[in-house]
């Protein structure tokens, strides 16, 4: 019985220390036909701060949105890296690279 309670102990404890890591990707599709664009991102709600410990995609960097309002633009993806994003609801959107008609992001967060 107290080795059953001290394993469930230890994995409870060990739960609460892992640190929450979430992923956010984002989209943009250009149509062939004209110059309009397609921006896709499901909204990133954060209740508490995390820290981009990642970011993968294929494109010519990022721009970051909290509601409409830009906070981030990369140019280069590796610089996004250490990036602390507060509270708040967020979106991640790729730039296009030339002549290409469609670019994904994918960052990643950990909690801080």
């Amino acid at each position: 019985m107290k080795l059953a309670l001290i394993t469930v102990f230890i994995f409870t404890i060990s739960i609460l220390q892992n640190p929450e890591i979430i992923t956010v990707t984002g989209e943009q599709t250009k149509s062939k036909v004209d110059t309009n664009t397609s921006l896709v991102c499901k909204t990133l709600k954060l209740s508490k701060s995390l820290k981009i410990i990642k970011a993968e995609g294929n494109c010519d960097g990022f721009w970051i949105q909290k509601g409409n309002i830009t906070i981030h633009n990369f140019k280069k993806m590796e610089r996004s890296i250490g990036t602390v994003l507060k509270p708040g609801s967020y979106t991640v959107y790729p730039e296009l690279k030339p002549r290409h008609n469609k670019a994904s992001i994918t960052i990643t967060l950990k909690e801080i």
